[in-house]
């Protein structure tokens, strides 16, 4: 079975059985700054969506956001401190984000949902390779360690399919955990396993002019979110990233937001604000929903 990744190259593919893998688009490196959270926080490719005017002074104050991913840089845990906790399935590594996509997602919702707790578990050796069951394993962690939103920043192709992942995700919203995962980038009106189980918010991808990312999947069930040369973390530097890996982190830290300004909603509740009040956009023809911070945070304080 091929398993494809998660990013804005379609020509890398995996001819090992039960691969899960992400790509990342790498360019620009700019060292970080005492003030690099908030340049994650106002960069202009996320403005589309994360527009809240201000941001509460509580933003994701009392959340706690699981991401699936290669874990965090040893650098970047100190400076987040009791903010993250970091845990490691990949038992032939160190817990430590070897590769940098770790470190990058976590980034992201670090600086978006600045008061939000985060729980990185890697489980993408530093390759960027997983399987199934390391998958569905940091699937059951984040809901012991009782996760409000839990952020897949891997997958595979739509046909793929593994029981004990399926039985994770249907566990966690069960248990009223939000769970997002990205669309992927194969440019194609399906979406990426596990994005396109029941129940999981699928996100696809756009950029800054609010255009749907080119390499982004498409499709009914996907929203979209910022995803396009994002900037964060990449180990101790600032880079900006593309794919719907990184529009599913955006979206993750929206919705964190979102929760601690309503904390006592429902999952349902918070993904209904969401989806009822996202600006519609036009891709390959056909109308879409891109999600609208300030427009739901309105809609909740209602």
């Amino acid at each position: 079975m091929v398993f494809t990744d998660l990013s804005n190259n379609r020509t890398r593919l995996f001819l090992i059985q039960l691969i899960i893998s992400f790509l990342t688009v790498v360019q620009l490196t700019t060292d970080v700054q005492a003030d690099d959270w908030s340049k994650i926080r106002t960069q202009s490719a996320i403005a589309t969506a994360y527009n809240f005017a201000p941001l509460p002074n509580n933003a994701g104050q009392g959340i706690t956001i699981a991401v699936l991913t290669t874990g965090i840089a040893n650098s970047l845990q100190t400076k987040l401190r009791s903010r993250v906790r970091n845990e490691n399935f990949v038992t032939t590594e160190p817990a430590s984000d070897l590769h940098g996509f770790g470190s990058h997602s976590v980034s992201i919702l670090a600086a978006l949902a600045p008061k939000a707790t985060i729980i990185s578990l890697k489980v993408l050796f530093k390759n960027g390779q997983s399987n199934f069951t390391l998958v569905a394993k940091g699937i059951e962690r984040a809901v012991t360690l009782d996760a409000n939103i839990i952020v897949i920043t891997l997958g595979a192709r739509p046909t793929a399919n593994y029981s004990r992942i399926n039985k994770a995700v249907a566990n966690a919203q069960k248990k009223g955990i939000i769970v997002l995962a990205g669309a992927g980038n194969s440019g194609k009106a399906q979406i990426a396993y596990p994005a396109n189980v029941d129940g999981v918010i699928a996100v696809g991808s756009t950029d800054v002019h609010d255009i749907a990312s080119s390499y982004s999947n498409y499709g009914s069930k996907i929203v979209y979110a910022p995803g396009k040369n994002i900037i964060a973390h990449w180990k101790d530097k600032l880079r900006p990233i593309s794919g719907t890996t990184r529009s599913v982190t955006v979206a993750g830290a929206i919705y964190a937001v979102l929760w601690s300004q309503r904390p006592y909603a429902t999952a349902r509740q918070i993904a209904d604000a969401v989806t009822r009040t996202a600006r519609i956009i036009s891709v390959k023809g056909a109308r879409a929903k891109r999600i609208d911070g300030a427009a739901a945070l309105k809609a909740l304080q209602r």
